[in-house]
């Protein structure tokens, strides 16, 4: 049997295209991985088997044209590393598809909330998790709500952002500029931007500042969304919004707040999210990304292979914690770059 891997919106993450080909190789599985994108330019086709030119997510055929293309290309597994493609993915039903393509997304229900910051406050809150107050900005501007309640620093965010995008840390004595500097700039649940001004206070979220050591940690569950286990990195350095340098920390710790998110997402696959540990030892949950992050590769270096996990998954084989979602702690790793492309 062949195994076709369709990484979709990969960019600039060459790394992880070789790691899924080491991936098949190491378990003598004949396969493929294939790059999808809309840009014929994308660096991560330098890396793959083949490019596969996707619609734009806001593309009206977007979802009958994804399907062909898993059916013309014979993809048996798909996954995105782009917020916005998982969003229609869940949206459209592909994870509940009977064909021969797997995709890994949300089922719509926890997509819709784990998408909009608002929402999962409200919701990881109700699930017994850590999650700092957070507050629409339409509430404070428009409503009854006031922002000394958040504290004297504050967290300004794009409520459907992806990334690093619109995060601006503020205080009180800034916030009525730094709102209006992220009213500015916000985008909806598509990525696009918003110009009403009462409509782009409903898309930005403020949330109280928690001072503390921030960790990125990696929830995993396996295609049948049971956990399987926890990657944890404290983050050193940080360029553009993404983990540049980190060393890997025992998952131990964070098992407990790993399990309750697993339960509640009721994912496949990997789950990357954002936790401060203050200074009385308590984790705060402060970002949710149901995809491959950016703090992956520190874990890899360190030991772990995911994309090994995924493979024997999409085989139907069982993955022991201990084999491939295991590491050693105390691992140092830093991010650099490189350059791919073609030479005439």
């Amino acid at each position: 049997m062949t195994l076709r891997i369709l990484l979709a919106s990969a960019g600039r993450r060459n790394y992880l295209v070789e790691w899924f080909k080491r991936a098949l190789a190491a378990e003598d599985v004949p396969g493929q991985i294939l790059v999808g994108d809309c840009s014929p330019d994308v660096p991560a086709q330098y890396s793959s088997d083949g490019l596969i030119l996707l619609p734009r997510v806001n593309d009206p055929n977007y979802g009958q044209e994804i399907a062909l293309l898993c059916q013309e290309h014979a993809i048996d597994l798909a996954l995105s590393l782009n917020d916005y493609e998982n969003s229609l993915w869940s949206e459209l039903g592909l994870a509940r598809i009977s064909g021969p393509t797997k995709f890994i997304c949300l089922p719509p229900a926890v997509q819709t909330v784990l998408e909009d910051k608002l929402l999962t406050y409200y919701a990881l809150a109700a699930a017994g998790l850590n999650v700092p107050l957070t507050v629409s900005a339409f509430d404070i501007l428009y409503g009854s709500k006031s922002a000394s309640a958040l504290g004297e620093r504050i967290i300004i965010k794009n409520r459907y952002g992806s990334g690093s995008f619109g995060l601006l840390l503020s205080n009180i004595g800034d916030l009525s500029r730094d709102l209006e500097t992220s009213l500015a700039r916000v985008r909806d649940v598509r990525g696009r931007e918003v110009l009403r001004r009462e409509q782009a206070a409903h898309a930005v979220v403020l949330q109280r500042y928690v001072r503390g050591r921030e960790y990125g940690v990696d929830v995993i569950n396996d295609f049948h969304a049971d956990f399987a286990g926890v990657l944890a990195r404290k983050k050193i350095v940080m360029r553009d919004g993404e983990t540049a340098s980190a060393t890997t920390v025992s998952a131990a710790e964070f098992e407990d707040t790993a399990r309750a998110l697993a339960h509640f997402a009721q994912h496949r696959g990997l789950m990357d999210t954002d936790i401060i540990c203050d200074d009385e030892g308590k984790q705060w949950l402060i970002d949710v990304n149901p995809r491959f992050g950016g703090g992956y590769p520190f874990s890899h270096f360190a030991g772990a292979d995911v994309p090994r996990a995924y493979v024997r998954w999409a085989e139907g084989k069982s993955v022991a914690t201990e084999d491939l979602l295991s590491y050693t702690a105390g691992v140092t790793s830093h991010k650099t770059f490189s350059i791919v492309g073609e030479r005439s």
